[in-house]
């Protein structure tokens, strides 16, 4: 069944999605190399912040993080990894440490908390 765009445009809803089921869009190659690279450099950072910050039990600012992550990627931005860590509340969690004008943010490793060990 062939549509023309005119009648998509003055038809109804259920011609709009017998349109879009017969005609399905094919992604675009270079979107999906783009995002399929975009994932792997983001689990690629959460792993190694992981064991970055998994032998800094105290945790580390983000500045320590952004100038250890910078010898392996020039381009990654303090606020880039703010953004990582922000969106897994499981894996990492920011405490302040200090007191007044020493104040600090610091982000920890916290994926581990949650697993209770049962020993007999």
């Amino acid at each position: 069944m062939v549509f023309d765009c005119r009648q998509l445009a003055n038809g109804s809803r259920d011609e709009w999605f017998q349109f879009v089921h017969v005609y399905p869009r094919q992604p675009d190659q270079r979107a999906m190399s783009y995002l399929l690279a975009t994932q792997i450099r983001e689990r690629s950072f959460i792993s190694i912040i992981s064991t970055f910050l998994h032998v800094h039990p105290f945790g580390a600012n983000i500045e320590y993080l952004w100038s250890y992550l910078q010898r392996l990627d020039a381009k990654i931005s303090s606020g880039e990894i703010e953004m990582l860590l922000s969106q897994l509340p499981h894996m990492f969690k920011q405490e302040f440490t200090g007191v007044g004008a020493t104040l600090e943010k610091r982000w920890k490793f916290c994926a581990f908390e949650g697993i209770k060990t049962v020993s007999q």
